[in-house]
């Protein structure tokens, strides 16, 4: 048997448009029989004057491009019977052409490099067919100079890189390779720290200290996935041990810089501290922490797959502590589009999986997790699955507008990737206090934006994802409530309208909304 050069290609790319308003039938176009065959790789809605037309990009090898070109014929010649061959395959097509990259880009168009010559980061989907997909992509890379991801995402049918190139170099590809499916921007990661004033002093922490029953070394756990937590905080440290901290790579240090994670560490452990500084009775807890870094300390990790680094943060517990109950609690979020909200919403189809939410649905379902390469990280479905539970944010919503409807404002503002995710559960925010009577004197004349028990100002919701995409959030929980001023042209959170986490630095301080 032969080995083809890994210049020429076995194939090639072919784009299917249907008539404006109908959709193709996208089941004939993809073949799923064993061997070589057709592939369908990318399905896309476009706009064609006021109407949208679907564009579905089909993946031919050579030995089967008559595959399409018979079915074409036998339609023709039965055409005139009542029950023509292949209607359904034939009649939704409005014109076959040769695919472009424009064609495997399933983000928003509005999102497709504008500067065919502008230099960016390519997420690139790879057909997974004899397991040297990213071997090939590699080769291609290095014969044009260009940079590649140091991490790789592996699924049964599909392998996720990154690449740096200008749209006409990566253009080059469609025509030396045959392993691309998709094409999509990577998402930067968001990272949110809230600040309010201070309300709480530092001995209440250490009264309520005292009055704390930790759980046992067996109990459940709730894994925290962000910066890393401090485990000397005076309310974490009987419920995190040092065998309990990790880090996706092995050169970060565990303890945090960013206190982030350590906020998130006191809401999974305590809920609002507020009830417990504040009363005098024993609080017992039933759970206890632990913590996978998935963040450095400094930078951010826009060059790595972050599907592939939730994957490996999940390997780390699981090896040390293979039997434990726990649950996976993922407050970091990304931005699903450039605008937010949206400029041109009909521009923008929301909802949509990215690598990362697929690997949170793969993880979530069972998927194993192999990372014996240091640079492929493989959601392996052949090994016995173990389910996982996946508390993911909604995200925030980070610029409050006082004079904004804010219900208006949550419908338009999606929930934040990997939040769209189907086997996750979503938590959104609810305002559970409206009452400024206890409010600091700086916030004099500052009025609730929400009403007690309604939407928080801050939540995102999934109305703009459409009929398609599950309906996210799924739940709420209390995330504190904004404040407008009187004039409506600020707003912030003051301490009686916040959930109190505590700092990392000295236990004192309460540290705003998640």
């Amino acid at each position: 048997m032969s080995v083809r050069d890994e210049t020429d290609t076995a194939g090639i790319y072919v784009s299917f448009e249907s008539f404006p308003g109908l959709e193709l039938a996208l089941q004939s176009l993809d073949v799923q029989r064993s061997g070589e065959q057709p592939e369908l790789v990318a399905v896309k809605d476009a706009t064609a004057g006021t109407a949208t037309v679907q564009i579905a990009t089909v993946y031919i090898p050579y030995g089967k491009r008559d595959y399409f070109l018979k079915r074409l014929n036998d339609y023709v010649e039965t055409s005139s019977q009542n029950k023509a061959k292949n209607a359904s395959l034939v009649e939704g097509i409005a014109a076959i052409r040769h695919a472009t990259i424009r064609e495997l880009w399933t983000d928003p168009d509005s999102e497709f490099p504008s500067d065919a010559d502008t230099v960016v980061w390519w997420e690139v989907w790879l057909r997974r067919h004899d397991g040297r997909e990213q071997e090939r992509l590699g080769a291609f890379a290095e014969r044009n100079q260009l940079l590649t991801s140091g991490h790789y995402l592996g699924f049964q049918d599909r392998t996720v890189m990154l690449v740096r190139a200008t749209a006409e170099q990566l253009a080059q590809g469609l025509s030396s390779l045959d392993d691309l499916a998709e094409l999509r921007r990577p998402h930067d990661v968001a990272s949110l720290l809230t600040d309010i004033p201070p309300a709480e002093q530092a001995e209440w922490v250490e009264e309520l200290r005292r009055r704390l029953q930790t759980a046992g070394p067996d109990s459940p756990v709730v894994c925290v996935l962000d910066t890393g937590i401090h485990d000397g905080h005076p309310l974490l440290a009987d419920s995190l041990s040092e065998a309990d901290m990790h880090v996706v790579d092995a050169g970060w240090q565990k303890r945090p810089v960013n206190p982030h994670g350590t906020e998130m560490a006191g809401l999974a452990l305590y809920g609002d501290l507020h009830q417990a500084v504040t009363t005098s009775h024993p609080v017992r807890l039933d759970h206890r922490l632990e913590s996978v870094k998935i963040l450095p300390d400094h930078g951010q990790n826009y060059r790595d797959l972050y599907g592939a680094i939730t994957a490996r943060a999940v390997d780390r517990p699981e090896i040390e502590a293979p039997g434990r109950a726990r649950i996976f609690m993922l407050a970091v979020t990304a931005p699903n589009a450039e605008a937010d909200p949206p400029q041109a919403t009909g521009d923008a189809k929301r909802g949509r999986p990215t690598s990362w939410s697929a690997a949170v649905d793969a993880l979530t379902f069972g998927r194993a997790v192999d990372d014996t390469d240091s640079k492929l990280t493989y959601l392996d479905r052949d090994e016995p699955r173990t389910p996982r539970l996946f508390i993911v944010s909604a995200g925030n919503i980070r610029t409050i507008n006082p004079a904004d409807n804010h219900l208006d404002r949550s419908d338009l503002s999606p929930v934040e990737d990997p939040a769209q995710s189907w086997n996750s559960l979503t938590v959104g925010a609810y305002s559970r206090h409206d009452d400024m009577a206890e409010a600091p004197t700086a916030f004099a004349g500052y009025v609730p934006i929400a009403a007690q028990g309604e939407l928080s100002p801050v939540s995102r919701t999934s109305v703009l994802h459409g009929g398609d995409w599950p309906f996210k959030p799924e739940v709420v929980a209390d995330g504190g409530n904004v404040a407008a001023s009187p004039d409506k042209t600020t707003a912030d959170t003051p301490p009686n309208l916040g959930v109190l986490p505590r700092d990392v630095r000295n236990g004192s301080r309460p540290v705003g909304v998640t």
